[in-house]
């Protein structure tokens, strides 16, 4: 599989046609966007990797129960939770409205996430060698190129995860 920055949308193509081959229900996790002063902000989107703006984070995660995942942030670095792990999705954790607010992944490196599993002890017990994500916040400058957003930045919430088609 293609690795460098100039295949991103190679991978990406290819890791939306892994998702769509997979048996089960497909779940669409969409980041929450906000900006300080616009109702209608549009936040910008790369289009090689779909990330929204230099965040790392996916504007839109298609995934699977059983689909490989890797982490696109430091969570936990003292507990192993860090950028570039790689693990399978065992299952989703959603709200009484049905909003999936957490992710069970069984990671590849069993020794990481001790200091996770105290902070979720149900899910752990329900879940034994899995971590347990939820979303992360993150703020950035926004380019000063479109007008009103000299100087501005916005914020967007999303699970710090990518789609795998390989281990």
């Amino acid at each position: 599989l293609f690795r460098s920055s100039g295949k991103r949308s190679a991978v990406d193509k290819i890791n939306r046609k892994f998702i769509d081959r997979m048996p089960g229900e497909a779940i669409e996790l969409k980041a929450i966007h906000s900006h300080p002063t616009l109702k209608k902000f549009k936040p910008p989107i790369d289009e090689k990797d779909k990330a929204v703006g230099q965040t790392g984070l996916i504007d839109v995660i298609r995934i699977k129960r059983g689909c490989r995942l890797m982490i696109v942030d430091n969570l936990d670095v003292a507990d192993g939770i860090t950028n570039g792990q790689l693990g399978v999705l065992v299952d989703v954790v959603k709200t009484r409205s049905g909003e999936v607010n957490k992710l069970v992944i069984r990671p590849k490196d069993s020794s990481s996430g001790s200091r996770n599993r105290s902070k979720f002890p149900q899910l752990a017990a329900k879940y034994p060698d899995c971590i347990i994500i939820e979303k992360v916040s993150k703020t950035y400058n926004l380019n000063q190129k479109r007008k009103g957003d000299v100087g501005s930045s916005a914020t967007v919430i999303q699970f710090p995860i990518k789609v795998r088609s390989e281990e």
